[in-house]
């Protein structure tokens, strides 16, 4: 399974997992694991580079096919199937993608003929022209977010959060009254000379939640999660959280653009 974007409402993963079950009973199957790269993007991922499928690619001994529910689950680029189906020629293993919208699944064996191939290669030049556009659309309507000091979603900064954009239309960033005090706090404590180390405990003991934390409790979400094989009911402030936060041209109120600053925010700075 693989899916760019991975939000809490989404419903592909289960749905992914329903046709490739019914397919593999289908074909007469058994389903012996399963690969899951949530939250990873095919069209800047090759299969061979992707967390959780590419150590089965390496090896191929252990399975005779793989499934996806879709050629555009499996790759988003011709050049990616080329080598996908390369790799299962030369390993003499089966891909299949399921087609919800088909009677049969698109099987691919390691002696596929040219029609099969050339299908599944439309299919893939498809995926990547789709992937482009979607890409050019973004970026455009980003680019007109940042014109108007609008807000474009994600993590806020620390001490700001989203408000109503003055114009009526989307939204923008405004300070955040509850974290605004504290990113003052903790520069007043860097003059004074306190370390990190110990402005982190400070915080820790106060009970002050960390950005990731605080940006879910403003969007009604639990806070904490899973890190480094770990769950946790919440973060942990560290002295690289607070040299991150100090660093930042957010904290004198400009925004910033891959890594450089771009736009003042309307809100003032902290």
């Amino acid at each position: 399974m693989r899916l760019s974007n991975l939000t809490e409402v989404t419903t592909s993963p289960g749905r992914q997992r329903a046709c490739i079950q019914q397919c593999t009973d289908q074909l007469g199957f058994t389903l012996i694991a399963e690969a899951a790269d949530l939250g990873v993007s095919a069209r800047k991922m090759s299969p061979f580079e992707r967390p959780s499928l590419s150590p089965w690619l390496q090896r191929p001994d252990e399975y005779d096919a793989i499934v996806w529910s879709h050629v555009d689950r499996a790759v988003r680029s011709v050049a990616h199937l080329s080598e996908l189906v390369e790799w299962g020629r030369r390993h003499a293993t089966t891909l299949v993608f399921v087609m919800p919208e088909e009677r049969q699944p698109l099987v691919v064996t390691p002696r596929a003929d040219s029609d099969a191939i050339r299908r599944c290669m439309n299919l893939a030049y498809a995926a990547e022209q789709e992937a482009r556009a979607l890409s050019a659309r973004l970026t455009s309507a980003h680019e007109a977010l940042r014109a108007t000091g609008r807000y474009g979603g994600g993590l806020a900064p620390f001490g700001y959060k989203k408000a109503p954009h003055s114009s009526g239309v989307g939204w923008c960033l405004a300070p955040d009254p509850e974290t605004v005090t504290v990113v003052r706090a903790i520069v007043d404590d860097v003059h004074s000379g306190l370390s990190l180390v110990a402005i982190a405990h400070r915080l820790e003991a106060a009970g002050v939640l960390v950005p990731r934390d605080r940006h879910a409790q403003l969007h009604g979400r639990p806070t904490g999660g899973r890190r480094h094989g770990r769950d946790f009911d919440r973060f942990r402030w560290t002295a690289g959280s607070l040299s991150k936060i100090l660093r930042t041209p957010t904290l004198m109120g400009h925004r910033v653009h891959r890594g450089r600053p771009s736009v003042t925010l309307r809100a003032h700075p902290c």
